[in-house]
């Protein structure tokens, strides 16, 4: 059955959350703000489902929300969505926009070093996190100049810029999300959602005086692909998650089904939006350099072991006179 094959469902995960660049550019194409707004609140009632499957709603009221877990939770979805809109809203290239998005993973190891460095990091991973760092910034300046380093200044930077704001929002969500507890997670998503719909919601106020209000078709399509994205995509990845520590199976292995996503989504959404032209081989080449960065991060700790024993001089046979 597919919902007790963890590898399945992780591929499931990987085939929903492809749509993600899609869907944000289709989004900010319908009134944006007051679809994302709406795409908030079917977030939080997915993620209060989640929660009371185990036994309880959250709780939250201002107090949760003006916290410092508050105002940190609103780099997740408020601040992450006002970006990521932008950043289509002022191009008509939909594949840069999606690509810079996958800069988040680069963010994290960024806002983690910077923010909430563990002291206990062997030097040894540290350099090997720099290492895969800085190939992920050479990955964004390739992205960005589609390979001519010529015309990197030259290039759009305002759809740039709000797309690598996205990516280190979330980047900045991902590295605090690591100082909350395992059995709190649930409860940071759901107050994140909450977050950013009290963030949005002016904004939505705001753009719906000059704008008309979405269809009801519109309406529908949002919620559902919300619902999709947010409530069936978390749920299918977190219990993948937990499959694989039930029946000990490499949790790293299963994240690495993540890798394709990046390239996935951008090839979706070109494919949608019929710009199948704007995907140059060094827009692959960009992507995989990122890709790249984020797979030695996460596995720096195992990499800077394994440099350092190939470092280490053999023993000597010692042999005995009987």
């Amino acid at each position: 059955m597919l919902l007790n094959h963890p590898r399945r469902l992780a591929i499931l995960t990987v085939f929903v959350w492809t749509f993600g660049a899609a869907t944000a550019k289709f989004v900010a194409s319908h009134s944006g703000f007051a679809l994302f707004a709406l795409s908030m609140v079917v977030t939080y009632c997915c993620f209060q489902i989640c929660e009371r499957r185990g036994g309880a709603w959250v709780s939250l009221g201002w107090r949760d929300l003006f916290s410092k877990t508050g105002l940190a939770s609103l780099s997740g979805y408020g601040i992450y969505w006002l970006c990521y809109a932008q950043s289509f809203r002022s191009t008509s290239d939909v594949v840069l926009p999606a690509a810079l998005n996958y800069t988040w993973p680069l963010f994290t190891v960024i806002f983690s070093e910077a923010f909430f460095r563990e002291e206990t990091i062997a030097p040894a991973t540290r350099r090997v996190s720099w290492t895969g760092m800085l190939l992920g910034m050479v990955g964004v300046v390739i992205v960005i100049s589609r390979g001519d380093l010529s015309s990197f200044l030259t290039a759009p930077w305002t759809p740039i810029l709000w797309g690598l704001c996205a990516g280190a929002s979330y980047g900045f969500f991902g590295a605090y999300s690591s100082t909350v507890p395992g059995n709190r997670q649930l409860h940071f998503l759901t107050l994140s959602s909450l977050s950013g719909f009290f963030f949005l919601a002016p904004l939505a106020g705001y753009e719906l005086l000059s704008a008309p209000l979405p269809s009801l078709q519109i309406v529908l399509i949002t919620i559902l692909l919300s619902i999709l994205l947010e409530g069936l995509g978390y749920y299918t990845w977190t219990r993948a998650n937990r499959l694989a520590k039930e029946q000990h199976l490499n949790v790293a292995s299963l994240s690495s089904i993540m890798y394709a996503l990046p390239f996935l989504s951008t090839l979706t959404v070109s494919m949608l939006y019929g710009q199948g032209e704007r995907l140059s081989i060094s827009l692959w080449i960009g992507l995989a350099f990122i890709v790249l960065s984020s797979a030695i991060c996460q596995h720096a700790e195992a990499i800077a072991a394994g440099w350092t024993r190939a470092r280490l001089p053999s023993n000597p046979t010692i042999s005995r006179d009987l």
